[in-house]
């Protein structure tokens, strides 16, 4: 909105917020001058976005500056309201405005499942007690309508604290706050898109590997998609059952600086998970090795036969087929290991 005047008004963007505030202080400065009243002290006035944007990177810094000190400042005024009338209102009491920022931590899960100790259900208990506070000051406004006299409390931010947000899933965390600090928390959904990835991965791999095993007439070379498949789904399928919001998921007791605190909420639970996928990224690696054999040629067959020879060219295709989704999954492994090293996944 452009600035313009009609009739002597000035209109123009944030016009009640608060420029007509700032109008009456310069007329009220520009009157003292013309009557040439002389003041004791003298009146600073400052023009700033500070409101808007928390003020951390303007009055806060230049508060802390030498020419701020050299202003002997005495007292400041805020820019008030603005009044409807004629009237400028004078506000003698004194409020402080407390932002905070709540925090409420819950079982996630998906959302089929009937959650225990969810983080809604605390935000609801939250919100009922604040709104019970907010009714009664309402009311005593109401009569005497008197901002000064009263405890103003509104909610202005909720965030759900998942990475990337799924609608099935329940989330782990609300926050309300009017000034949310963005923080760092698991990214459950993304793990979940990562292990089912990873189980995809695995069935085509059980189907590739036995196409291959008929067309490399029984020979243990790309067929090693078989194991490499039937572990990987095996070890992503149980880090799914042993995350938290699924029927595994067992309280942590792991001290948090264990090694293995990555790997799953108890020792068991993690010496296992590192033998399933330590077995599977085994099974790939190799396989990773043959398909590079296989692709260019240094792969020496032990039963050599026309069926074979005639064939190369879709062995070929299928070896490139089983490398790609090799280094998918090890790819998507390295991955979820840096997400669990980093993140608490509790």
């Amino acid at each position: 909105m452009e600035e313009s005047e009609v009739d002597g008004n000035i209109y123009a963007r944030g016009s009640q917020d608060t420029k007509c505030l700032g109008i009456q202080y310069l007329e009220a400065i520009r009157r003292l001058v013309l009557d040439e009243v002389k003041l004791k002290r003298t009146i600073h006035v400052s023009f700033v976005p500070d409101e808007e944007i928390g003020g951390k990177e303007g009055m806060n810094l230049f508060v802390l500056t030498p020419e701020f000190r050299h202003l002997n400042i005495g007292f400041a005024l805020d820019e008030g309201a603005p009044s409807p009338i004629n009237e400028i209102c004078v506000y003698a009491s004194e409020k402080y405005g407390w932002k905070f920022a709540i925090h409420c931590p819950g079982t996630p899960g998906h959302g089929c499942l009937m959650l225990e100790n969810t983080a809604g259900e605390k935000v609801q208990y939250l919100l009922n007690k604040f709104y019970e506070l907010r009714k009664e000051s309402m009311s005593r406004f109401k009569q005497t309508s008197d901002y000064g006299h009263v405890i103003s409390i509104n909610l202005t931010m909720m965030q759900v604290s998942l990475s990337r947000l799924k609608e099935s899933v329940a989330p782990s965390e609300l926050d309300k706050t009017p000034e949310t600090v963005l923080e760092e928390y698991y990214p459950f959904a993304t793990v979940l898109r990562f292990r089912v990835l990873q189980i995809v991965c695995g069935i085509s791999f059980l189907i590739v590997g036995t196409v291959a095993f008929i067309e490399e007439r029984g020979e243990l070379n790309l067929s090693l998609g078989i194991p490499a498949g039937g572990s990987t789904i095996i070890a992503a399928a149980t880090s799914i059952h042993t995350t938290k919001g699924f029927g595994g998921y067992r309280a942590s007791t792991c001290h948090p600086n264990s090694p293995f605190r990555f790997l799953g909420p108890s020792i068991r639970v993690a010496v296992l998970i590192a033998v399933l996928w330590g077995s599977a990224c085994s099974f790939v690696t190799a396989l990773v090795i043959q398909s590079i054999r296989t692709i260019t040629g240094t792969h020496v067959y032990e039963v050599c036969d026309e069926f074979v020879q005639e064939n190369a060219t879709d062995i070929t295709i299928l070896a490139i087929v089983e490398l790609s989704l090799s280094l998918i999954t090890l790819l998507s492994v390295s991955l979820l290991v840096r997400i669990d090293c980093r993140y608490d996944p509790d």
